[in-house]
């Protein structure tokens, strides 16, 4: 099952940072365009549409959204500095991209969106699973050998799979000496769980700790908190679909009939959880594992 429109929101994002490469100025778009149309009712609305990004609280609506940015400072200071006046918080900066994720008071849509830094402002909507297939499909067993006679199976190959985790123990990812070739795990839905009041408290500016600012040293407390000391988890995919999926890319199945081997079965694993045990989280929480698969694609050697 594939969730279309969680990707095209996360690639119109996406989109409005290249415009920005392309010389696009932010204050040439209206205030309304800057607000996703989803968002526009809830700014006047009495009270909270039932969905995961709006709650309300202290007698008015509250929403967690992304906004992307134009600004040469990374760390969006002066943007997160007119959050927490306007009674929201800061809980992701992203490096990758200029973006944010926050929590602010419906009622400051407005005046965050006429800011001449802000591009666009989008509710943190819900992400979800998608579908693959599998290595006989793909012609991926019908490729050719090196000139070494080595096959082309992914060896020296990190995939980073965002998903509900991987269940490193399974046979399909364990190489000839029995070791897993999960080598790291991280977990942002855990971390997207622990936040404070889950998220809803006001004030706050994560980011302003070294807390979400990815890449950066003074992260590395944050990393300390996500990072499951990996592979550690005795069930580290209890919804069962990023198994699935890993499996797909680099899964040795050769033990079965019929053969289930993956696309890339000498692949090294990075399970970068965004999804929870019921296959759920957010696009603040995915973006946040784009993020950190981008900082560390070189040095993983994640392709």
């Amino acid at each position: 099952m594939t969730h279309r429109p969680f990707f095209k929101h996360v690639l119109s994002l996406l989109a409005c940072v290249s415009a920005l490469a392309l010389g696009q100025p932010a204050a040439a778009q209206t205030v309304s365009a800057k607000i996703a149309a989803d968002l526009v009712p809830v700014i006047d609305a009495p009270r909270a549409p039932q969905v995961s990004w709006a709650q309300n609280q202290n007698n008015q609506i509250y929403v967690k959204v992304l906004l992307v940015a134009s600004s040469a400072d990374p760390t969006l200071a002066a943007l997160r500095q007119d959050i927490l006046a306007r009674g929201g918080s800061v809980h992701y900066v992203y490096l990758s991209v200029r973006a944010l994720s926050a929590m602010v008071p419906a009622a400051a849509l407005r005046p965050l969106a006429a800011r001449s830094d802000v591009l666009t402002i989008a509710p943190n909507r819900v992400a979800a699973r998608s579908a693959s297939l599998v290595q006989a499909t793909t012609g991926a067993n019908a490729l050719p050998r090196l000139a070494s006679g080595a096959a082309l199976d992914g060896t020296g190959v990190g995939i980073a799979v965002l998903d509900s985790g991987i269940d490193y123990n399974h046979r399909n990812f364990l190489d000839a000496t029995r070791t897993t070739r999960v080598r790291l795990a991280v977990d942002f839905a855990a971390y997207s769980r622990n936040l404070d009041r889950n998220g809803w408290a006001t004030g706050l500016d994560l980011s302003a700790a070294g807390k979400i600012m990815f890449g950066v040293a003074s992260s590395e407390d944050f990393y300390k908190a996500i990072r499951r000391l990996s592979p550690s988890n005795y069930r580290p995919d209890p919804f069962g679909h990023g198994t699935h999926v890993a499996s797909v890319a680099a899964g040795g199945g050769s033990y079965q009939t019929p053969d289930a081997t993956g696309v890339a079965p000498g692949a090294t694993l990075y399970d970068v959880r965004v999804l929870d045990a019921n296959g759920v989280g957010n696009m603040a929480d995915v973006l946040a594992g784009i993020d950190w698969v981008v900082q560390r694609s070189r040095l993983l050697n994640i392709r």
